[in-house]
């Protein structure tokens, strides 16, 4: 992807993950980094002259830290990965081409606080070794990007969402025939997308990631104001009626709900938030605080889009069955409306 492409896609990403305010097995996928230092040049082999063109950086900070050399594009000759594989870390990882130049460098783009996480594996159907980036929080959804190399640029995987190459998830697999899937947790769910890469007659878009499936697999039963809400909305999104019926019994009230239009999810879920709603210069945000007396709640439930946040603000009444459930005895929305999510 050409730099000034992405920095506008990183930039994105980080819009969608921070908002107006998983890590892959060895059974997975098949590492295939050779470790190294990059202070020292007496571990590795001598290779040609093109490959000894690959200097482990001048500066000491980039010079201690670990190197991988690995053919990258199938050409016999090791471009240098710079920084440790597989690892969270706010350092991020550079990759050389064999003359030294940068063919990838995260730190150009991404603010010095971000986490990052870059893993080399192989997939079947694709020629070359693959980077998967990881940026975001590792304990929360995040953007992951499948990219390799060919000849001497980097080609990456668009339609995993509208307008993005990067995924949303909490991890992924990348199963025996290639299949990938993209698997986070919400609310007690978890909701496990699957593509299938293939080559795509487009010279922005050389490949895409066709969805194959999405499963939506139902955990523990919520047993907070916020987990019963995020559940709701869950339920209403990827069509789960049985669902919505436990969670909204009332069935007056459950069928005005379901003629409520609260868009798609499009990138990834976003939990509901809950307490007190104030309204800012950047939208309605909400303090944190547990249900009143009567168990009322105000909350705010919001979609991501390409560019902004959709949003919906309301009220319900959280009670407590004879068996011990939360549901929602009412619920009602207040206020609809867009707005622009803050950065950082």
């Amino acid at each position: 992807m050409p730099n000034a492409r992405r920095a506008a896609t990183l930039l994105a990403i980080l819009v969608l993950l921070t908002g107006c305010a998983g890590s892959q097995t060895d059974a997975d996928a098949t590492p295939v980094e050779k470790q190294a230092s990059a202070a020292d040049e007496n571990d590795t082999p001598d290779r040609d002259a093109a490959d000894r063109n690959i200097d482990p950086v001048n500066d000491r900070e980039w010079a201690l830290r670990p190197a991988t050399r690995v053919d990258l594009n199938g050409d016999g000759l090791d471009e240098l990965i710079i920084g440790e594989l597989g690892r969270w870390s706010t350092e991020k990882v550079k990759v050389l081409r064999q003359d030294g130049s940068d063919l990838l460098k995260l730190d150009q783009w991404l603010p010095d606080t971000t986490q990052t996480r870059v893993d080399l594996v192989t997939m079947d159907g694709l020629p070359n070794p693959v980077l998967v980036i990881h940026v975001g929080d590792p304990d929360e959804w995040h953007s992951m990007e499948f990219t390799w190399m060919e000849g001497e640029e980097l080609v990456s995987v668009w339609g995993w969402h509208p307008k993005h190459n990067v995924a949303f998830g909490e991890d992924y697999a990348i199963r025996p025939d290639g299949t990938v899937e993209i698997t986070g947790d919400i609310a007690g769910f978890t909701i496990v997308r699957r593509y299938r890469i293939e080559p795509y007659a487009d010279a922005y878009m050389p490949y895409v990631a066709r969805k194959q499936d999405e499963v939506v697999i139902p955990g523990s039963y919520p047993t907070t104001a916020a987990d019963l809400l995020t559940a709701l909305f869950i339920a209403r999104w990827y069509d789960l009626p049985d669902l919505v019926d436990q969670y909204l019994p009332d069935p007056d009230i459950r069928k005005a709900f379901m003629k409520e239009d609260f868009g798609e999810i499009r990138y990834r879920p976003i939990p509901v938030e809950t307490g007190l709603l104030v309204y800012t210069d950047c939208g309605p945000q909400i303090e944190p605080a547990d249900p009143d007396d009567n168990g009322l709640v105000e909350f705010l439930v919001s979609v991501a889009s390409y560019e902004e946040r959709l949003y919906w603000t309301g009220e319900a009444v959280i009670s407590t069955e004879r068996d011990g459930r939360l549901v929602v005895k009412d619920i009602r929305i207040t206020d609809r409306g867009g707005f622009l999510p803050r950065r950082g």
